[in-house]
């Protein structure tokens, strides 16, 4: 190749040398031409390599592989809004949404035919296009990428990983489902929502959905299909779910190594279907509360206690479907008087949901803050999320106890009622909407719940929360006294 001045350049796949006229090396560079010095080039190349290689480590691609209606999706929005909620940088890529722009979303089954050579070369287009962004994204930031595909074949599959070698590190997710019951459903929420049928009549719709499921079994090829004596699992790393929505399943993981991956195994086999209604309240207001002092643990107000009392209630008013079968409380006085008068349902007293530790600073008003420790009150105002009270405890440290409880709330199959407080309900309440509205895990510490508030999340599918809110760009529900939201997922 050509240089500036006509010098000529001699490279190898991991090193490049060039030369000026008479032969002698004036530089050395890599193959993505970053310069390396002249003296000990090898050295400087392999520390090249080695922060290359540790940044793809840090990168995490998570590809969804499944037939249709296996809850691919449903699997990837859940562990988007999981992965945000602990901090990563997360985002769900469907090859689906990239296939509709490539060919259109008026396809038939026919499309989905492995023996039709036209219709395999845009599929295989959108899925090239769908895993380069993916890649370009984590290059420029991205920690964990989630590709949701089908990707049945061996062949799609070791294409994949090809990309992804020394970019990112790679699991794989398989959903298997061998329930008809929770298929049909699946196949009925697909087509009733899904912009490939639109306009197309529910009966017409399905049966075509349908084909299309049998052109992709016939090609189908199971995650560990390529394993050996040698290597029982198969040498890549992966996780199987079979008929784990449906509450009778187990799971398989194979090379499944590291804190994150650990995590992600931890959340998916807590995962489930069923819908279950949420719902959340603050406390009633305390004596401390009317003070304007903060932490402590003082009983319910007279405000406080003629909340409890409409909060019980309404509960017994609800139909018995809706009703809660369990009612989560804190270790402290307030969030358990405000329960109290619930009195044929259980208590589960939960450490996760006490208020904040406020350390020194617990039983103060904030203009006693202010005025005793105004370099810790400029510093909180400054960093809300990670300032840690002396003694105490920062934003980050109560959503990090949260996470059992998270992860304990995926399983319920019946409802549930939360009576907290405000700084511990506000990662519970950003947990979904997280996912929907693209917030930053610092947005959580701006759930303002008034006393005398309730939040009702009618979850299908167990989708978490979702509030529709104002303001879209955080979550800041001022709420007014005696409010409730109620929101219903479909």
């Amino acid at each position: 190749a050509e240089r500036d001045g006509g010098q000529s350049t001699s490279a190898s796949a991991e090193m490049g040398q060039e030369t000026d006229s008479s032969g002698r090396i004036i530089r050395h560079y890599t193959a993505d031409g970053v310069l390396l010095p002249l003296k000990n080039p090898e050295v400087a190349m392999e520390k090249c390599n080695s922060h290359a290689n540790a940044q793809a480590r840090r990168r995490l691609a998570l590809v969804l592989v499944g037939l249709p209606a296996r809850g691919k999706t449903f699997t990837s929005q859940k562990l988007t809004r999981y992965l945000r909620w602990m901090g990563f940088t997360t985002k769900h890529f469907n090859v689906g949404s990239y296939r509709r722009k490539v060919s259109g979303a008026a396809v038939g089954a026919g499309f989905f035919d492995a023996g039709n050579s036209d219709a395999a070369q845009a599929r295989e287009l959108a899925a090239k296009l769908c895993m380069e962004d993916m890649l370009r994204w984590m290059e420029g930031g991205g920690q964990v990428g989630i590709y949701d595909a089908t990707n049945t074949t061996r062949k799609r599959r070791e294409w994949l990983a090809e990309m992804a070698r020394g970019r990112c590190k790679l699991i794989f997710i398989e959903t298997i489902s061998n329930d008809p019951r929770l298929i049909t459903q699946n196949i009925k929420e697909k087509v009733e929502h899904s912009s490939d049928y639109k306009g197309v009549p529910l009966d017409e719709a399905t049966a075509d959905f349908k084909r299309r499921i049998k052109e992709y079994e016939r090609v189908y090829e199971p995650v560990g299909t390529e394993s050996s004596p040698t290597r029982p699992g198969g040498k890549g790393s992966y996780i199987k779910l079979i008929d784990i929505a449906s509450g009778s399943g187990h799971m398989q993981i194979n090379r499944i190594q590291g804190y994150l991956p650990g995590r992600i195994v931890s959340f998916l086999v807590n995962t489930t279907l069923h819908r279950c209604p949420i719902y959340i309240t603050r406390h009633g207001e305390s004596t401390d509360n009317a003070l304007g002092r903060m932490g402590g643990d003082a009983s319910l107000s007279a405000g406080g206690d003629e909340f409890a009392r409409n909060l019980a209630a309404y509960i017994k008013s609800l139909p018995p479907n809706l009703r809660p079968q369990s009612v989560w409380i804190s270790m402290l006085k307030r969030s358990a008087e405000t329960a109290k008068y619930l009195h044929d349902i259980p208590k589960v007293v939960w450490r996760q949901l006490n208020e904040i530790d406020m350390g020194v600073c617990d039983g103060m008003t904030y203009s006693e803050i202010k005025a005793a420790m105004p370099a810790e009150f400029e510093m909180r105002a400054k960093d809300k999320l990670r300032f840690r009270y002396s003694r105490g405890e920062s934003y980050l440290d109560v959503i990090q106890r949260l996470e059992s409880l998270i992860i304990e709330l995926e399983r319920q199959q019946q409802p549930v009622l939360i009576v907290a407080h405000q700084v511990a309900l506000g990662p519970v309440v950003y947990c979904d909407a997280v996912s929907y509205h693209g917030l930053l895990q610092s947005t959580m510490i701006y759930c303002n719940l008034q006393y005398s508030t309730m939040i009702y999340c009618g979850l299908q599918c167990s989708t978490m929360i979702y509030c529709n809110l104002q303001y879209s760009t955080m979550i800041y529900c001022n709420l007014q006294y005696s409010t409730m939201i109620y929101c219903d997922l479909q």
